[in-house]
């Protein structure tokens, strides 16, 4: 397949609506019901994108990063416009996700050789941190 197919992919078409959504929630902020609304909605469509990709065999390393940058900028809204150290909190998440993809693709086996039993049995049963 080439790159641009997978740009096209189903489920990165749901992160690409799911951006949209996260706009217009931060846009209306002061509106909570409408923010709530859309909010909500892609945070729905978050689980979605992934049993779609699952379903369809449309899994790609552009998805899953595009799916971790989405949910960084959701968690960031939130984080920056409800906590005075939100900003600190938000730049520590995206500080972790640039470390983690540093290491490339091989960070959860690295992560799951380690002798710690937490980290170990969080891979073990799905838990990605």
């Amino acid at each position: 397949m080439n790159k641009i197919h997978t740009l096209l992919y189903i489920p990165n078409l749901i992160g690409y609506f799911r951006v949209c959504l996260l706009v217009l929630a931060w846009y209306y902020f002061d509106d909570p019901i409408v923010f709530l609304t859309f909010y909500v909605i892609q945070a729905l469509l978050d689980a979605v994108d992934g049993w779609t990709a699952r379903y369809f065999n449309q899994v790609s390393k552009f998805g899953e990063f595009l799916d971790i940058v989405i949910d960084n900028i959701g968690r960031g809204i939130l984080w920056t416009r409800i906590a005075s150290i939100g900003i600190f909190i938000t730049s520590i998440e995206w500080i972790t996700f640039v470390a983690l993809n540093h290491h490339g693709s091989d960070w959860k086996l690295k992560l799951s050789s380690s002798n710690d039993l937490i980290v170990r049995n969080a891979l073990k049963n799905g838990i990605y941190i």
